[in-house]
């Protein structure tokens, strides 16, 4: 794990890794501190050990190393579902109403998402208390309970709810962010149907709807959709090209100006059609706007009212370029920020934020 944040002191290397210890300035300290000393606990029970590099003011690389087996096909574990992912019921089934209950925001969002677009009707409620309500005024087939939450928690909430008309009716799991087994049993013990943990799998959610409501599901299966195949382009090959045009394409992409990378291709295609076919296709996945979706901003820079285009100093400029031309992910982590700092800040999301999209496409990898 690599971040470029602001790197650790030698001296506090060792001592990072000690129970309830933080360092730098107290103003950005978060967290408890025990992090990092249970990361090292975990990985010495496997027999492993944790190692540490840093650079001031360039950031901080952490690698574990684990001595492993491969394991025999009987004991891995099965994949989430040997017939893909599921996308959608199978056509006949009932509109299904399904209460999530849950007060984190993301959690919520992310399941209710999940069943919202497998085919599910879902409504949300913060906490157990509104919970109840939604419960008598939307009578529904199953509902997520978290178990921890304000107002209201998932306990007294089944409780309640299991009172109530229809309430003996309804499947109610139990999600928990408890790593302790011994809690499952407990949990079951108040009423509710059954008992899933966080993090928890797509997999995991849809098999247990499956279980308490007989729902059958549509697949998507993973060997129907053929995989692309991306071009592979080497460093050796750009490095045969003229010095001119390596630069042009380099001042190109620096700009993210496309028609004058398209000219630039075309010059390579007259020399290596094979190579420019690939740039080509490389191209073709950038998500960069045409010259017809520029903003008005980048338009009128370009045409020289205001500032320059990309006002980088001539350093960053050629760093950037060269990390450009060779397509060289790794480099480009550490310059983004840089270049994010130097630029007028009309500019800054256009092309700042537009940089690291060049190389999380796998076409460019």
């Amino acid at each position: 794990m690599e971040d470029t944040g602001i790197g650790i002191a030698a001296e506090d290397r060792v001592r990072i890794f000690d129970a309830f210890v933080q360092v730098g300035k107290r103003g950005r300290q978060k967290g408890t501190g025990l992090g990092l000393a249970i990361t090292r606990q975990f990985i010495e029970l496997m027999g492993g050990t944790i190692q540490i590099e840093s650079t001031k003011d360039s950031g901080s690389r952490f690698a574990a190393t684990l001595s492993v087996e491969r394991a025999e096909g009987f004991e891995t574990k099965r994949s989430e579902s040997r017939e893909g992912s599921v996308i959608g019921l199978k056509p006949g089934e009932p509109e299904y109403r399904i209460l999530i209950v849950e007060d984190e925001p993301e959690s919520r969002l992310l399941l209710q998402r999940m069943l919202h677009n497998a085919g599910f009707h879902v409504r949300v409620g913060e906490n157990g208390a509104q919970g109840v309500e939604m419960f008598q005024s939307w009578r529904t087939h199953f509902i997520w309970m978290d178990w921890r939450m304000p107002v209201m928690g998932g306990a007294e909430a089944t409780r309640r709810i299991r009172s109530l008309e229809g309430g003996t009716e309804v499947r109610i799991a139990a999600v928990s962010a408890s790593t302790f087994a011994s809690e499952r049993s407990a949990v079951l013990a108040t009423g509710v149907d059954d008992f899933i943990r966080k993090p928890y799998s797509a997999t995991e959610i849809f098999d247990c709807l499956g279980r308490h409501l007989q729902v059958h599901y549509r697949f998507a299966r993973a060997d129907s959709v053929p995989r692309k195949q991306h071009p592979s382009i080497r460093p050796e090959e750009l490095e045969a090209l003229p010095e001119e045009l390596r630069a042009e394409l380099a001042e190109a992409l620096v700009r993210l100006d496309t028609s004058r990378v398209v000219r630039a291709i075309k010059c390579v295609e007259e020399r290596d059609s094979a190579l420019g076919s690939m740039l080509a296709i490389v191209r073709a996945g950038w998500p960069i706007p045409r010259s017809s979706t520029r903003s008005t901003a980048f338009k009128r820079h370009q045409s020289g009212k205001g500032h320059e285009c990309v006002p980088l100093p001539e350093e960053l400029r050629a760093e950037l370029a060269d990390t450009l031309i060779r397509l060289d992910s790794s480099r480009v982590v550490r310059i983004i920020k840089c270049v994010r700092n130097a630029m007028h800040p009309s500019d800054r999301r256009l092309l700042g934020a537009r940089l690291p999209c060049l190389f999380r496409n796998p076409r460019c990898n």
